[in-house]
């Protein structure tokens, strides 16, 4: 599937993607090439690509943008890229290891408020049509039968 343009959503997972590659203090060419190759290939809009470029020249911080990330796949994208990147110099430090388990309970966190708060929709729309459906003589028949309980 190509994706005609880049949301807000997806631009944020890539900026904050291009800040963690200074999260370590060492930007290293095979993650510049890796940046570079994937925006080319991407629908990235011109004000987009200066914007990612500019990114990549100033060290930013993961924590301005991945807030930011607003799409639970976007999310998970990040954490996915985030652990090629964090592998790709051969060398798994002990702070991207903190880094990365940040951002996952981060994305944990978020997903699993997102799963409770659709439950809890979908129960209280089921109430409301149950009570909807129900008849003026039911619900005062429930409310006289709690006065003899």
């Amino acid at each position: 599937m190509l994706l005609k343009e880049i949301n807000d959503s997806q631009f944020n997972m890539w900026r904050a993607i291009v800040a963690l590659v200074h999260a370590d203090g060492h930007k290293h060419s095979d993650e510049d090439r890796f940046l570079k190759e994937t925006f080319a290939k991407l629908p990235f809009s011109d004000q987009q690509l200066e914007i990612l470029s500019e990114d990549m020249s100033q060290v930013k911080k993961v924590d301005d943008f991945y807030p930011q990330i607003s799409d639970p796949g976007d999310r998970s994208q990040f954490i996915y890229f985030a652990r090629l990147l964090f592998w790709s110099d051969g060398d798994f430090h002990h702070q991207e290891e903190a880094i990365l388990q940040s951002f996952r309970q981060q994305t944990l966190d978020k997903a699993n408020l997102q799963e409770v708060m659709k439950s809890v929709d979908a129960i209280a729309e089921d109430f409301a049509k149950q009570e909807n459906e129900r008849g003026f003589r039911q619900k005062l028949a429930d409310f006289v039968g709690r006065f003899f309980e």
